[in-house]
């Protein structure tokens, strides 16, 4: 994984701070402004040892609400 490439996940949980969690590559990555079930593809920002920072770079089918 490196900076600045895309890829096709889903939001599987969230952080204390409300940043969503999803894997890539078996790697743990933080996406702010997600939420959990969000089908998104992510654009890797920083990538860490063990973790790496991406963004929205497309929703691909936001989460069903639950009212």
């Amino acid at each position: 994984m490196k900076k600045n490439e895309c890829f096709e996940t889903q939001i599987i949980d969230l952080t204390i701070e409300g940043s969503g969690i999803c894997r890539v590559e078996n790697m743990v990555v933080f996406v702010p402004n997600t939420a959990v079930g969000d089908q998104i593809r992510v654009k890797i920002v920083k990538v860490l040892k063990n973790y790496a920072f991406g963004i929205v770079a497309e929703m691909l089918e936001p989460a069903a609400s639950h009212m």
